[in-house]
C-alpha cells in the first residue's frame, strides 16, 4: 500500500503555562493524587472532559468532570465518588456525551461490583441522577462502549461477555430518568462481536459499527483467523432493519462511523498483518465506502507493529478532512535493546476526504522520571480546525511504582504545536519501507537518544547536528543495521540545536532539540 505522508514525531516538553503565540500545548494534571482523562466533548468554546481521579481521603477512584478553555486553562472540576465505597473504572473512549437539556451523560464500571453505571450531570457537572445496572446471570460482564440520545431517552451500547467467554453486542434503552425500557443482545453465541460506533440516521434508524469474528483463515501471508467489519441498523424498538459484513480480515472494530455528504460511510478500523503462525500486528486505518458499502479507498496511517495498535476516535474537520486519535505501539527508544519495553505515544492522524494522508504526529511527555503508556481517549475539533485530544500516561517512580496523569494536547490544523513547525514530506512510499525517526528526551540536559529504522540495503545515512547559526556541532555515520545512538550533550552550552537525518546528500528528517542545564 502506498501512502502520501507528512510525518511529525515529537517528544515535546511543555511548560504548564502555554507560551504566548503557540498554536498548541501539552499539559498534564494529577488533581492532587493521580488521574486520567478518557473522553471529551466541545461545548461552544469550552472543553468538557470526563475522566477519573483518586480521592486520597476516601481511598476511592471517582468520576471526574472537568471544564477547560481551549488554551488549556482549568475552569472548574468535580469529582463524584460512589456512595457505597465502590471504585469507578473507565477505559479510554468510554461513553461521554452532551445532552439536549444542556447537561451530560457519563458511563463507567463499578470495579468491585458486577455492574456498570450511568451518571446524568447538569450543565455545571453536578449530579442529576445515578443509576447502576447489574449484569444478569447469563452475562459475565457488561462494558459500556457508546451512548446516543434518542427520543425520550438514551441507547446504551455494551460489549457483553457471555458465559462461554465470547462477546455479543448488548443494547439497553433507558428513559430520561435512567429506567430500563428494553434490552437486546445482537450476535451469534459461538462467535465474538464488539461494538465501537453508533450513528443516528433518523428517529427510527440507528446504525451500529461493530466487529464480528469469523471461522475463516486468511493468508496475510501467514494464515490468520480474524474478524470482519460488521455494520447493522436497528429501529426504535431494537429490531434489525439491515446489516452488512465485510470480508474476513478487512478490519476489526469500527470506530467513529459517520455518514458522509455523498451518502457513503467513513470509519476507522485496523489493518491486520500476519508475520508467521504465532505473530501478527495491526495498524490504524481509515476506510471510505459508498452507500452500498463498496470500498472507495482505505488509508493505513501507521505501520503494523503490535496487536495493541488501534484508533480511539474519529471526527470531521472544518476543511472537509478527517482526524483520528489512536495508539501506535513501537519499541521503546530508551529500552531499544529490550523486547519487554514498548514505546506508546498518543498519536493524531489527519487524512483528506480523498484518502491522502496529510500528517501524523505522535507525542509523549518527558519527565525527570520515565513516562510510558501514553494514550488518548477522545478528541475535539475547534472551529479554527485546531485539534484537542485528552488522555493520560504513566510516570514510573523508582521505589514507588506507576503514577497516572491526565493529559491534554492541542495542535493547529497543520498538526503544529509550536512555531516553527518542522515537518518532513516523505512523499509516496511503501508502508513497509517508511522511514521512522524518534528523539528522546527533548528538551534534554545530559544526552539525547535517537531511535530510527535504518533498513539494510546499502543506503548510507548520516545524522548531522548543527547549532542555531547552522554551524556543524557533531556528525554521526549510521551503519547498516543500527537502530539507535546516543548524543552526549553534557559539555555543550544550553540552547537550540537542529538535527538532519541525511541519505545520499538529501535530508529525510529534520528537527529541533532544546538543551537545558
Amino acid at each position: 500500500m502506498d501512502m502520501r505522508l507528512l510525518f511529525i514525531t515529537v517528544f515535546y516538553f511543555s511548560l504548564l503555562n502555554a507560551i504566548a503565540g503557540q498554536p498548541g500545548f501539552s499539559k498534564w494534571f494529577d488533581f492532587g493524587s493521580a488521574a486520567n482523562f478518557h473522553n471529551m466533548v466541545l461545548k461552544e468554546d469550552t472543553l468538557i472532559i470526563a475522566g477519573t481521579s483518586k480521592d486520597l481521603t476516601a481511598d476511592q477512584w471517582g468520576a471526574l468532570f472537568v471544564k477547560m478553555d481551549t488554551n488549556g486553562v482549568m475552569l472548574d472540576y468535580r469529582l463524584h465518588l460512589d456512595t457505597m465505597d465502590g471504585q469507578f473504572a473507565f477505559n479510554q473512549g468510554y461513553p461521554f456525551i452532551s445532552t439536549s437539556d444542556g447537561g451530560y451523560l457519563l458511563a463507567g464500571k463499578v470495579f468491585n461490583r458486577e455492574s456498570y453505571f450511568i451518571y446524568k450531570l447538569d450543565v455545571n457537572g453536578d449530579i442529576e441522577f445515578f443509576r447502576e445496572y447489574y449484569e444478569p446471570p447469563d452475562i459475565l460482564t457488561l462494558l459500556p462502549q457508546q451512548i446516543i440520545e434518542v427520543g425520550n431517552g438514551f441507547l446504551v451500547c455494551n460489549i457483553a461477555q457471555l458465559q462461554n467467554g465470547s462477546n455479543d453486542v448488548q443494547i439497553t434503552k433507558i428513559n430520561d430518568a435512567g429506567e430500563v425500557e428494553w434490552e437486546q443482545l445482537y450476535g451469534e453465541y459461538s462467535k465474538g462481536e464488539n461494538v465501537g460506533s453508533i450513528w443516528q440516521e433518523d428517529e427510527n434508524t440507528i446504525v451500529l459499527g461493530c466487529s464480528k469474528a469469523t471461522d475463516q483463515f486468511v493468508n496475510l501471508p501467514s494464515l490468520l483467523k480474524c474478524g470482519s467489519n460488521w455494520i447493522f441498523a436497528i429501529d426504535s424498538l431494537g429490531s434489525i432493519k439491515w446489516e452488512w459484513q465485510s470480508e474476513p480480515c478487512e478490519g476489526s472494530n469500527i470506530i467513529g462511523l459517520h455518514r458522509t455528504a455523498d451518502g457513503g460511510w467513513i470509519y476507522a478500523t485496523r489493518h491486520l498483518a500476519a508475520f508467521d503462525q504465532s505473530n501478527w500486528g495491526a495498524a490504524p486505518k481509515f476506510v471510505k465506502r459508498d452507500s452500498q458499502f463498496n470500498l472507495l479507498w482505505e488509508r493505513q496511517v501507521a505501520e503494523s507493529y503490535w496487536d495493541s495498535n488501534e484508533m480511539i476516535d474519529l471526527k470531521p474537520t472544518p476543511d472537509g478532512n478527517w482526524v483520528g486519535a489512536g495508539l501506535w505501539v513501537l519499541p521503546e527508544p530508551f529500552y531499544a535493546w529490550s523486547n519487554d519495553h514498548k514505546y506508546t505515544p498518543g498519536c493524531l492522524y489527519k487524512v483528506s476526504s480523498e484518502g491522502d494522508s496529510i500528517w501524523v504526529r505522535c507525542d509523549t511527555v518527558p519527565m525527570a522520571n520515565h513516562t510510558k503508556f501514553h494514550r488518548y481517549g477522545g478528541l475535539a475539533v475547534l472551529p479554527s480546525g485546531s485539534i484537542v485530544a485528552a488522555g493520560g500516561f504513566e510516570e514510573f517512580i523508582f521505589g514507588v511504582g506507576d503514577k497516572s496523569w491526565a493529559w491534554v494536547t492541542k495542535v493547529d490544523r497543520h498538526g503544529c504545536m509550536e512555531e516553527p513547525c518542522l515537518v518532513t514530506g516523505v512523499g509516496e512510499v511503501k508502508v513497509k519501507e517508511k522511514a521512522l525517526f524518534y528523539v528522546y528526551p527533548n528538551p534534554a540536559t545530559t544526552h539525547v537518544d535517537f531511535f530510527f529504522q535504518n533498513p539494510a540495503g546499502g543506503r548510507h545515512r548520516q545524522l548531522l547536528i548543527t547549532d542555531l547559526a547552522g554551524r556543524p556541532v557533531q556528525s554521526f555515520a549510521l551503519p547498516e543495521g543500527e537502530t539507535s545512538l546516543r548524543w552526549n550533550t553534557e559539555e555543550l552550552p544550553p540552547g537550540v540545536y537542529f538535527y538532519r537525518w541525511i541519505t545520499n546528500g538529501k535530508p529525510l528528517k529534520t528537527g529541533k532539540i532544546l538543551l537545558t542545564k
